[in-house]
């Protein structure tokens, strides 16, 4: 015989109802009689008896024990939960186990107990104390071991004894399911006693679905966890909408509310996690956490699709990622939207350091004093009016910004303004050469490479117009050459000595007075390099393009052709469509198309392929179209293919002569 009278932590000993029979050893009626498996009813009468006369115990607590155990539909399920198999020094064991404080003694001494009465001890401990990892676990591998068979035998073999009337498997493997039921409801109330139940039961789900994911206590466990949940997890989601509403308003608050929402994300993760985890496992989505993801992910793409709002929509995307990665259908397009948000966000903060920048650019496009200020200035900070502001922003923006180049750019981009739209290719070259001198270094070999570009042909813009200007004045523009000769480079350097050489000529002669024909001609010359040079550079920082066309000298006149060969005599044809031509004019138009073919490629300089579309212009107008007689045309084309090296010859001659 038991006694009756062990100690229990955290409990007050009393008898519940049999349908309330709790994993608390100390509320069985085994327990409270101090009954033993094989006890007859009528041994059952004396206990009650006895203990109604030691007064240790409520008389009406011991007599429902007794009808418990008399009853058959309630008796088995009070055997199951009782500690079956075990021996009377057994049972006095586990006892003493459980009123200490070492949960590894405990286990380490039960560990050979059948598994049932393993599972009602351990269940006991849970109903009243803090579960730990490994209790859970030894709970759970209990369950797994537990088998019908033996028990039933047990317990036939004592009712027998007893005399009570059998069990049959069913019965029992009925009532051990609602046992399994009610250990998953002690183990979930004893994780939710810990100080953090949330990474508690994660830990025993991870380990328990690499173990045996399909294990009943597992699912039993999980289900009663998530049971408990539902107050807390209804008072989060309830707060996140309150924050949502408030971050949809946009006001002042609003990054208290993202803040707030994050922090109650991270609540709802600690809490529900284990709970998505079993259920990612089994193909299964947790439902409450996805309505939770919809409706934060909505808030997320109004402020950053509607409002730009790209930082506090990152921020709370992060958090979706983070708490929910086990909601697969969804985990793909978050990380698409943390992605995206970055981009977006870096954006965002860079156009922030940069638009002081545009804005003073912008002003400064319309800003007269801008030359003057460049001029009395240069492109330092204490530059007054829109030039200051423009250079503070630059040096502001090229220290926050991950790409310094942006910075120069816009102030190139304001550079092209000067020079493309406002004619005004000194300024724009103080501007280029400003930023170069004063923070070149900072820029890329690149964008150096490229600015420095810029420059020479700003410049070059600049001193063509000083040059024709300075026209007749041998002194002036000799300073203005010397001056081109500092940034030109490659072919337009060797253009610009040139120039310098016939200039110098010119002011080496005994006399300081140029003849008019000297001047005159010198005069020309500077015109037509200056034209070669200056139209076509306004329109982009581009060198002129050899293959640039223009179709607009319609002054200029077809020169006289003289005669390849005296046998060859060529004659000019009118300008016409469709006339008949004469032998010779057919010859002009076979023979000048092979000399424009043979001089197409000896053009260079912006003049000469100006002189050769004029002359291309020339020939479209007089022999595009026109009539010949029978055997004219094929006859010619013979005599131009034996003229060959003649009419190369003269091609180079004409444009030589340019």
């Amino acid at each position: 015989m038991l006694p009756n009278s062990l100690p229990c932590r955290n409990c007050n000993g009393a008898l519940k109802t049999m349908a309330q029979i709790s994993s608390n050893l100390t509320t069985n009626p085994f327990f409270i009689l101090g009954a033993e498996f094989t006890s007859s009813a009528s041994e059952l009468s004396d206990l009650v008896e006895e203990a109604e006369f030691d007064g240790k115990a409520d008389p009406e607590e011991l007599h429902k024990a007794r009808q418990a155990l008399v009853t058959p539909r309630t008796r088995l399920f009070a055997e199951l939960s009782w500690l079956p198999e075990l021996s009377s020094a057994q049972i006095r064991k586990a006892f003493a186990l459980l009123k200490g404080d070492e949960v590894e003694d405990l286990l380490g001494s039960i560990d050979h107990f059948p598994e049932l009465a393993k599972a009602n001890i351990v269940a006991h401990f849970c109903a009243s104390n803090q579960a730990t990892r490994r209790i859970l676990h030894f709970l759970a591998q209990a369950w797994d071991d537990v088998a019908s068979d033996p028990i039933v035998r047990f317990l036939n073999e004592s009712r027998a004894a007893a005399g009570f009337p059998k069990v049959d498997k069913p019965q029992v493997e009925n009532e051990l399911s609602s046992l399994q039921s009610r250990h998953a409801e002690s183990a979930a109330d004893s994780i939710w006693r810990h100080q953090t139940p949330g990474v508690l039961m994660n830990e025993f789900v991870e380990a328990e679905l690499k173990r045996d994911p399909s294990a009943t206590f597992l699912r039993l466990i999980v289900l009663e966890y998530n049971r408990r949940s539902e107050p807390d997890l209804a008072r989060i989601e309830a707060e996140i909408e309150t924050h949502l509403s408030g971050a949809k308003a946009r006001d002042k608050s609003l990054q208290s509310h993202i803040d707030a929402i994050v922090g109650l994300l991270a609540d709802w993760d600690d809490i529900n996690q284990p709970v998505q985890i079993y259920d990612q496992n089994r193909g299964n989505e947790e439902e409450r956490s996805k309505r939770v993801y919809l409706s934060v992910r909505a808030v997320c793409l109004e402020l950053a699709n509607d409002h730009g709002h790209y930082t506090e929509a990152l921020q709370l995307s992060k958090a979706l990622l983070h708490t929910f990665p086990e909601l697969e259908s969804v985990a793909a397009s978050l990380r698409k939207d943390v992605d995206a948000l970055e981009s977006l966000t870096e954006e965002q903060a860079q156009d922030k350091h940069i638009q002081p920048l545009i804005a003073a650019c912008a002003s400064a496009k319309k800003d007269l004093r801008l030359r003057n200020d460049l001029i009395k200035y240069g492109f330092v900070e204490k530059a007054r009016g829109t030039l200051g502001d423009i250079v503070r922003a630059f040096n502001e923006a090229k220290r926050q910004l991950d790409d310094p180049g942006i910075a120069f750019l816009v102030v190139r981009d304001l550079a092209m303004n000067l020079n493309n739209d406002q004619n005004d290719a000194e300024a724009a070259f103080r501007l280029i050469n400003g930023l170069l001198e004063k923070s070149g270094e900072s820029a890329s070999p690149e964008l150096q490479a490229k600015l420095k570009a810029d420059r020479a042909v700003l410049h070059k813009n600049w001193k063509m117009e000083e040059l024709n200007r300075n026209r007749g004045n041998l002194t002036a523009m000799s300073r203005t050459i010397d001056e081109m000769l500092r940034y030109s480079t490659g072919a337009d350097r060797q253009e610009v000595l040139s120039l310098k050489s016939k200039v110098d000529r010119e002011r080496s002669k005994k006399t300081f007075k140029i003849g008019a024909w000297a001047a005159a001609a010198l005069a020309a010359g500077v015109f037509i390099y200056s034209q070669e040079n200056n139209t076509s550079s306004r329109s982009s920082y581009q060198s002129p393009s050899s293959g640039s066309a223009y179709s607009d000298n319609s002054s200029y006149q077809s020169p006289s052709v003289a005669p390849s060969n005296n046998a060859f005599v060529e004659e000019t044809p009118p300008i016409a469509q469709g006339r008949i031509l004469t032998r010779n004019q057919v010859r002009y138009c076979v023979f000048q198309g092979k000399r424009l073919e043979y001089m197409r490629p000896l053009t260079n300089t912006q003049y000469e392929i100006n002189r050769f579309n004029s002359l291309i212009d020339d020939y479209n107008a007089r022999c595009s179209n026109f009539q010949y007689r029978q055997g004219t045309l094929s006859s010619v084309e013979r005599e131009a293919t034996s003229q060959t090296s003649a009419l190369r010859a003269e091609a180079r001659r004409i444009v030589s002569s340019w």
